[in-house]
């Protein structure tokens, strides 16, 4: 594994190798999943807004995001003999136990956004100039982007439950830390690019999408995300490779 201080870009490059050099079997394996996660998507947007409807969409897309992401991850850190069948549907214990540390994740995600929040808040009111409810300025962009950061920091130290419950193998918070140790700035940047990248694909679709049909608009917005989203994935499974599963 590169050095700490060269790691971000290091694991990025290397995950983007893994994607391409594995493509012909993730394709199979991501197409059915991602087709579901856009089902579940398009019969959602049917429906009024209200929390009740996110709470039930969230849970009936997220079987479909375990496949795609558990797929993912065995194929880059194992190989295609680790998957159950090559068309990436299907469910186990180990989907349940990585639905589960996804979960947790997400909370943990929640709950160190709204915390850091709070103190990059309170420690930038005399260094970046007040706004008035406008999310979209720069002060509160910059604010965003460095509570983001630190949040994603502490969700990658403890994110290689993931890969880990993807392949069956037993890796804790606490293992995940540890394993991490001088590696979490390089988790975080090498996480946060593709979805920088990601944004800022989005935007420029939101600036240009005047005459242009609306579902194939939606359906550019799901590519990019189903894209980006297997680079992230990727970016883990690389990290567990070398951190874990490549150790005695």
């Amino acid at each position: 594994m590169p050095e700490p201080r060269f790691a971000s870009i290091g694991l990025l490059l290397e995950a983007l190798r893994e994607l391409a050099q594995k493509h012909r079997v993730l394709l199979p394996a991501l197409i059915l999943p991602g087709a579901g996660m856009v089902g579940i998507a398009a019969v959602a947007g049917l429906f009024p807004s209200g929390v009740s409807y996110s709470v039930l969409a969230y849970f009936l897309y997220l079987p479909f995001w375990v496949m795609f992401a558990a797929s993912c991850h065995r194929v880059i850190i194992v190989g295609e003999q680790q998957l159950p069948n090559r068309y990436g549907l299907y469910w186990s214990s180990q989907e349940t136990r990585f639905a589960l540390w996804y979960i947790g994740l997400a909370l943990l995600m929640a709950a160190a956004m709204l915390l850091f929040g709070i103190l990059v808040s309170l420690l930038s009111l005399n260094l970046l100039p007040p706004t008035e409810f406008d999310p979209m300025s720069t002060a509160n962009m910059l604010r965003y982007a460095i509570t983001y950061l630190f949040a994603v920091y502490f969700l990658m130290r403890f994110s290689l439950t993931l890969p880990a419950a993807a392949l069956g193998h037993r890796v804790d918070f606490r293992d995940s830390w540890v394993s991490t140790t001088g590696y979490g700035w390089a988790l975080a940047i090498a996480a946060s690019i593709p979805v920088a990248i990601a944004w800022g694909v989005y935007w420029l679709m939101d600036k240009s999408i005047a005459g242009i049909d609306f579902v194939l608009v939606d359906g550019i917005y799901w590519l990019v995300g189903f894209a980006f989203g297997a680079v992230e994935i990727a970016v883990l499974s690389v990290a567990y490779k070398y951190l874990v599963y490549a150790r005695p």
